[in-house]
């Protein structure tokens, strides 16, 4: 049996596992693999995975369940992302 994890909150207030809050270092649209993406459709962003700030989990936006966390190399490419792309 595979062990479903969800974050806790509301679908427009996550709490990830991590207690990160979106005040605190947020959550960002992201593709599939983690990486941040502008919020809109033009960017290919699906309008529904969000990736935790904190710990770099993936985050199913309707469902709050967790997907999967980022690879090394995609949280060295978060930490490098252009803002004014955003």
């Amino acid at each position: 049996m595979i062990d479903v994890m969800h974050i806790g909150g509301t679908t427009d207030w996550f709490q990830c596992l991590c207690g990160n809050e979106p005040h605190s270092d947020g959550f960002f649209s992201c593709d599939g693999d983690g990486r941040i993406i502008s919020p809109s459709v033009t960017s290919g962003w699906n309008e529904r995975i969000y990736v935790c700030g904190l710990c770099h989990r993936i985050i199913d936006g309707p469902t709050l369940q967790v997907m999967a966390v980022c690879s090394e190399q995609v949280v060295f490419d978060n930490d490098r992302f252009d803002w004014s792309n955003y």
